[in-house]
């Protein structure tokens, strides 16, 4: 006959292994993110943001996000913990005037390279956080429809930096 000892150490052994057993169930079948069921793989690099003249609280944002994923995405916003807001902005020249407006989204291709650059696609960063100097970092939080949210930082800069091929030196 066993004992109580016995009984009870067996016990919390049964115990243990429905636990993990189903941890495991739920963990397999929990829904992924939806970035990961639809296999949307965005990156951002080269990222800058011009900024205005001391006082100015505005910048502009410029990087390349590429969607090496087989699923085309969409930018459909974002945001700054350093900033009042941030929009998708295009200029597009109308009637033979330059104009900035904003894009309510970017979608991304599989494949495709997007790039937000002077003169095109870019993100108007309003109310920027006055403590913020030319060499700082802005983290920006882009909102994807697929891969869900992710964190760029922009450095700071007057110039374009020398390293940035959308730019066109003379």
């Amino acid at each position: 006959m066993a004992t109580n000892h016995e009984v009870r150490s067996s016990n919390l052994f049964g115990r243990a292994i429905l636990a993990a057993v189903l941890a495991a169930l739920l963990l397999i079948t929990s829904p992924l993110p939806l970035a990961a069921q639809q296999g949307s793989v965005i990156a951002a690099r080269a990222a800058w943001a011009r900024i205005a003249a001391p006082g100015v609280p505005v910048a502009a944002g410029y990087l390349q996000l590429v969607n090496s994923g087989p699923q085309a995405d969409e930018l459909v916003g974002a945001s700054s913990p350093r900033a009042r807001s941030v929009q998708i902005h295009q200029t597009q020249i109308v009637e033979g005037v330059m104009r900035m407006r904003e894009a309510p989204s970017v979608t991304l291709a599989p494949g495709a390279l997007v790039v937000f650059e002077p003169g095109g696609l870019h993100l108007m960063i309003m109310g920027v956080d006055p403590a913020l100097n030319e060499g700082d970092e802005l983290p920006v939080i882009l909102r994807f429809k697929q891969a869900g949210e992710q964190t760029v930082v922009l450095r700071l800069s007057a110039r374009a930096p020398p390293s940035d091929p959308s730019v066109k030196r003379r």
